[in-house]
C-alpha cells in the first residue's frame, strides 16, 4: 500500500512539471540554406508572422517567398551563405498537407476489376446535338381543351421558351419565347412567331445592353417627356466613363409601336360597379387594351388592379370593372389612361437618351419622334379619292369623311335603305323593305350627340336600323339631334416629335436647381399640306429647392423653400399627359379651351422634420392667354405628433376667364392611436361658385359638397385587422339663383382579415349606402339602396397537400344588351328556322324558333356587340379544391412516390347576373 501511494505521488509530481511547460505557437529555430528552398516546419505558418535574422539583422523579405500553408520558404535569388535564424508562428495544423482515410496506390485489387473504386465518375449522358456550353435552356409546351354546355370546343395553348447563359466571358445571352394563355378554336395553332405575346433576344454585360424582339419602352428623366409603349424592334442602353468622375448613360431604340395613348373620363353610375367600357381617341367603341399599360383613378388616386385590390380590366373587350373593395356612386371621378392597339397604319418609333453626370451637375438629352407611314396601311385600305380627301381636309377630322352609301341590288337578308328628301333636306335614308326602292346599304359612323342627324330606332334580325330626325335652327343656327352619320371617316396618319434638353445641379444637400427646354412636332395629317402654322410649339421649366436648418434640438428639422415655372406657346403637344390626373378640374379649367400660350408658376414655404412630419403653404398660379386667369393658395399638412396624426390639404382658388369664380375645398383625416384600436375622421368638402361678369347670382355648375366618414380599426401593426366606419355626405346644387340641398347619402360598413395564421386566411368586407332625393328638381337620380359585400377564405392543410379556396361577391352592376342578327346557312347546319307568320315577307325577331327538326335548320343566331347597357344585379360564387400529393410525397418510397406523381384540381364557379324587377 506505501509503494501505491508512492508511485501515485510520482505521477502527480510529474503532471504538475508538465502544467507548467508554457504550450505557444512561437517558434525559433536555426536554419542552413544550402538550397534553394527550404522545408521550416511540420506546421502551416501564420501568414506574415515569419521573421529571418542574418547577424542579428533583419532580412529584407523582398529576398524570399514563403508558402505559409505548405511551411515551404523560397529564394528569390541565390540563398545566403551565412546561418539564419528564424522566428514565427505556427497553426495546429499543416494545412498543405495530403489526408485521406486509405492510400490507393496500397490497394490489391482481388477481382482483376481496373476501375479505381476511390474515384467518382459520372455517369454518362446521350450527346445533345444542341448542347452549348455555358448556356442553359428550359422550356415547355402546354395544351388543353375546354368545354362546356353553353361553349364550343376550344384549345388552350401555352408555349414558354427560354435561353440564358454566357456568350463569352463578358457578353451574357436572354432569350424568351412566351405565349401565355392565348385561346385557339379547334384546329388552331401559334406557330408564327409574330403572333406571340413575348419575344426578344437580350445581349448584355456590366456596361452595355442590346434588345431585339419585343420589349417596352418607359419615361426617361424628363418632366414635358413621358411615355409609356409597347413596342417591337431594337433597342441599346449603355453607360460609359468618359474620364474621371464621368458617368455618360446613353440609349437608342427603332421599333414598331404597338399601339397609342388615350384618356377617358367616366362620372361614376350610383351602385353600379361595372363594367365600365373604354373609347379610343377617335370615338372608337370596340378597341382592344394593350395589356398592363392602363393607370385607372378614382378622385385622383391611383388603384391596383386585381381580384384581391381594386379592379379588373377587360383587355379584349376594353370593359373595366371594380371589386367590392371600391364602392362606385354617382359622386365618383373615374379617370382611365391606357394604351390601345391601333392598326389604321404601320407606326414606327425612334427614341435617344443621353445622361451625362459630372460630380452634382447632370445634363440631359432626350429625343422621340414617332410617326404613321401612310403608305402602309393596315386595316384601312385607302383608294385615291379617299387619299384626296385626306389632303383636302387638313387637321379638321370631320371634314376628313366619305359618303358611307352604295347603290346595291335588293337583298332580304340585308338592312337596306330608300333615298328620298325631308323638309329640303337632302339626302335622307329611310328603312325599307321595299324591293323597287330599298337598294341603298348605308353605313353609319357614331360621332357624338350633336353631330349626326341619324339615331338607332330598332334592331331586326338582318341588324341595326337607324332613323333620320330632323335638326333644329335656333338663332340662325342648325342645332342637330342626332349621333350618327351616313358617312365613313377616314383615319389620317400622323407625326409627332419631342426633344427636351435638361440639367440639374446640386449645390448643397438640400439645395438644388433644374431646367428643361423642350420643342415639339405635331402633323395631325401628313397627307395634307394645309395647317401647319400650329405644328411646332416650345415650352420651359425651372425648379428650384432650398432647406435651412433651423439649429434646434431636433436636427432633422428643416425650413423648406421651393418654387417652379413651367411655360409653354399654345401649339406645345406632349407625348402622354404628364400633369397631375385632375389637373384642369383643380383649376376649374374643364370647360375652357386651351389654346393660348401657358404660364404655371408656384413657389411655397414649409416646415419638415422627423419630430413633426410636415406641414407647408403655397402660392400657385395658372394663366391662358386671352382664356383664363386663376390663382390658388394651398395648405398642405402631414404631421405626427405623438399619438395623433394631422394629414390634409386645403385650397382657395380665385379665377377669372368667361366669367368668374371661387373654389374652396379641403380633405383631411385626423386619427388617435391607441394600444388596441385607432380612433379616425375624416372629411371633404368643396364649394364651388360660378358668377358671370355681371351679376352676383349663381350660375349651373355651381355646387357644394360635405362627405364625412367616423371609423375605429385595428392597429396597422396587427396581421388581423379589422375596420368599422359610418359618413354621411351632403349635395347642393343651384336653384334660383343660389344652392339648395338635392341629395343625402348615407354609409355604413365593415371589414374583417384574419391573416395571423398563413394557413388560415379569412378577408371580408360589407358596405351599405341609401341615397335619398330631398329636392328632384335639383337632381335625376333616383333614391337608391346599395349593398356591396365580398368573402374571400383560403385554407392549405397538410402541411400544403390540400388547398382550398372560396369566394363570393354580390352587388349590382351594368351588362350589355343583347342583340343578335339571325344570318342563313345550308339547310340542316344551323339551329333556327324562319316562319312568317304575318305573310309580309319580312323577316322579323319575334319570327324565328328553334327548328323542330334539325333537318330545316338553316339560320344561326349571331351576337352583335353594342353600346346600350342595363342595369343588373349580380351574385358571384367560386370555390376549388387542390390536391398536390408531391408536396409532401415527392421524397418517399413505392406507392406514395407514384401517387405524388398526381395531382387534382376542381373547382366550381356560378355568376348570375338579374335585371331590375326580375
Amino acid at each position: 500500500m506505501p509503494r501505491t501511494f508512492l508511485l501515485l505521488a510520482l505521477i502527480a509530481l510529474q503532471l504538475d512539471t508538465f502544467a507548467q511547460v508554457p504550450v505557444t505557437s512561437l517558434r525559433e529555430k536555426l536554419l542552413l540554406p544550402d538550397k534553394d528552398s527550404l522545408d521550416l516546419d511540420t506546421l502551416s505558418i501564420v501568414p506574415g508572422s515569419l521573421t529571418l535574422y542574418q547577424d542579428s539583422v533583419a532580412l529584407d523579405p523582398s529576398a524570399y517567398e514563403l508558402l505559409p500553408y505548405q511551411a515551404l520558404l523560397i529564394w528569390k535569388g541565390s540563398p545566403p551563405t551565412d546561418t539564419l535564424r528564424a522566428t514565427y508562428r505556427v497553426m495546429p495544423l499543416l494545412l498543405g498537407g495530403t489526408f485521406r482515410h486509405k492510400d490507393p496506390d496500397q490497394l490489391i485489387s482481388a477481382t482483376g476489376d481496373r476501375e479505381d473504386p476511390f474515384r467518382y465518375v459520372p455517369p454518362r449522358q446521350a450527346s445533345d446535338l444542341f448542347a452549348t456550353q455555358g448556356l442553359n435552356k428550359s422550356g415547355s409546351i402546354s395544351r388543353g381543351v375546354l368545354f362546356g354546355n353553353n361553349q364550343d370546343l376550344s384549345v388552350n395553348s401555352t408555349l414558354n421558351l427560354e435561353l440564358s447563359g454566357r456568350l463569352t466571358d463578358r457578353i451574357q445571352v436572354l432569350a424568351s419565347v412566351t405565349d401565355n394563355n392565348i385561346p385557339i378554336q379547334a384546329g388552331g395553332n401559334t406557330l408564327e412567331l409574330q403572333d406571340f405575346d413575348q419575344v426578344f433576344i437580350k445581349l448584355f454585360d456590366k456596361d452595355w445592353e442590346l434588345i431585339a424582339g419585343d420589349f417596352v419602352l418607359q419615361r426617361p428623366n424628363s418632366h414635358f417627356l413621358t411615355y409609356l409603349k409597347k413596342t417591337k424592334g431594337l433597342s441599346f442602353n449603355t453607360t460609359l466613363e468618359p474620364w474621371e468622375g464621368a458617368t455618360d448613360r446613353a440609349g437608342a431604340s427603332v421599333a414598331i409601336s404597338k399601339g397609342k395613348f388615350a384618356r377617358n373620363l367616366i362620372q361614376g353610375v350610383e351602385g353600379v360597379q361595372g363594367p365600365y367600357r373604354l373609347q379610343g381617341n377617335e370615338g372608337e367603341s370596340f378597341i382592344i387594351v394593350l395589356s398592363g399599360t392602363e393607370r385607372v383613378f378614382i378622385d385622383g388616386v391611383q388603384l391596383t388592379r386585381g381580384q384581391d385590390h381594386d379592379y379588373v380590366i377587360d383587355y379584349n373587350t376594353a370593359e373595366v370593372t371594380f371589386t367590392a373593395n371600391k364602392l362606385i356612386t354617382k359622386d365618383r371621378r373615374i379617370v382611365v389612361e391606357f394604351q390601345y392597339s391601333d392598326k389604321n397604319y404601320v407606326r414606327s418609333l425612334v427614341r435617344v437618351d443621353n445622361e451625362l453626370e459630372v460630380g452634382n451637375s447632370t445634363l440631359r438629352l432626350n429625343v422621340y419622334s414617332e410617326q404613321d407611314h401612310r403608305n402602309q396601311t393596315l386595316q384601312q385600305s385607302l383608294t385615291p379619292e379617299e387619299k384626296e380627301v385626306l389632303a383636302e381636309a387638313g387637321d379638321d377630322p370631320l371634314a376628313a369623311t366619305v359618303p358611307g352609301a352604295d347603290s346595291v341590288a335588293f337583298d332580304a337578308d340585308q338592312v337596306l335603305y330608300r333615298l328620298t328628301d325631308s323638309l329640303g333636306y337632302t339626302p335622307v335614308y329611310v328603312y325599307s323593305t321595299d324591293p323597287e326602292v330599298a337598294n341603298w346599304r348605308v353605313s353609319f359612323t357614331r360621332v357624338g350627340t350633336g353631330n349626326g342627324d341619324y339615331v338607332q330606332s330598332e334592331f331586326t334580325p338582318n341588324g341595326r336600323v337607324f332613323s333620320w330626325v330632323p335638326p333644329d335652327t335656333v338663332n340662325g343656327v342648325l342645332v342637330r339631334n342626332g349621333d350618327h352619320a351616313p358617312v365613313r371617316v377616314l383615319v389620317a396618319p400622323r407625326s409627332q416629335q419631342l426633344i427636351t434638353l435638361g440639367g440639374e445641379r446640386t449645390f448643397r444637400p438640400g439645395s438644388r436647381a433644374q431646367a428643361e427646354v423642350a420643342w415639339s412636332r405635331l402633323d395631325r395629317n401628313t397627307f395634307s399640306s394645309l395647317d401647319e402654322a400650329d405644328d411646332q410649339g416650345v415650352g420651359l421649366f425651372l425648379k428650384g429647392l432650398h432647406e435651412l436648418p433651423t439649429g434646434g434640438r431636433d436636427t432633422t428639422l428643416k425650413v423648406v423653400l421651393n418654387g417652379s415655372l413651367e411655360t409653354f406657346t399654345k401649339d406645345f403637344r406632349f407625348i402622354e399627359r404628364y400633369r397631375a390626373v385632375e389637373f384642369e378640374r383643380n383649376w376649374n379649367a374643364l370647360t375652357v379651351v386651351q389654346d393660348g400660350d401657358q404660364v404655371l408658376a408656384d413657389a411655397g414655404v414649409g416646415l419638415r422634420g422627423r419630430s413633426i412630419g410636415a406641414i407647408g403653404y403655397g402660392v400657385e398660379t395658372f394663366h391662358i392667354r386671352d382664356r383664363y386667369d386663376g390663382v390658388r393658395q394651398v395648405i398642405n399638412s402631414d404631421l405626427h405628433v405623438g399619438p395623433w396624426d394631422l394629414v390634409g390639404t386645403a385650397s382657395l382658388l380665385t379665377a377669372s376667364g368667361t366669367g368668374q369664380s371661387n373654389f374652396l375645398r379641403h380633405k383631411g383625416r385626423v386619427q388617435r392611436r391607441l394600444k388596441p384600436f385607432t380612433l379616425g375622421f375624416q372629411s371633404e368638402h368643396e364649394l364651388n361658385r360660378f358668377r358671370s361678369d355681371t351679376s352676383d347670382a349663381l350660375l349651373t355648375g355651381s355646387y357644394q359638397f360635405h362627405e364625412w366618414e367616423a371609423y375605429i380599426q385595428s392597429p396597422d401593426t396587427f396581421r388581423n385587422k379589422w375596420r368599422l366606419f359610418t359618413g354621411q355626405r351632403f349635395d347642393e346644387g343651384v336653384r334660383e339663383g343660389a344652392l339648395a340641398r338635392s341629395t343625402l347619402a348615407t354609409s355604413y360598413g365593415a371589414s374583417l382579415t384574419l391573416a395571423k395564421d398563413p394557413r388560415n386566411r379569412l378577408a371580408t368586407t360589407f358596405t351599405y349606402r341609401r341615397l335619398e332625393v330631398l329636392d328632384s328638381l335639383l337632381t335625376t337620380q333616383r333614391p337608391e339602396d346599395t349593398y356591396l359585400a365580398r368573402v374571400d377564405y383560403d385554407v392549405t392543410a397538410l402541411k400544403g397537400v390540400v388547398v382550398w379556396d372560396l369566394f363570393y361577391e354580390f352587388g349590382s352592376g351594368l351588362e350589355q344588351r343583347r342583340e343578335f342578327i339571325y344570318v342563313e346557312v345550308p339547310a340542316g347546319q344551323g339551329i333556327y328556322v324562319w316562319i312568317d307568320y304575318n305573310d309580309n315577307g319580312i323577316k322579323e325577331l319575334n319570327e324565328f324558333e328553334v327548328a323542330a327538326f334539325g333537318y330545316e335548320a338553316n339560320y344561326v343566331r349571331v351576337f352583335v356587340p353594342g353600346n346600350t347597357f342595363v342595369r343588373t344585379f349580380s351574385n358571384q360564387f367560386s370555390t376549388s379544391l387542390d390536391i398536390r400529393p408531391a408536396v409532401a410525397w415527392s421524397d418517399k418510397e413505392g406507392l406514395r412516390r407514384f401517387v405524388g406523381k398526381f395531382s387534382d384540381m376542381a373547382s366550381f364557379r356560378i355568376d348570375r347576373k338579374s335585371g331590375e324587377g326580375t
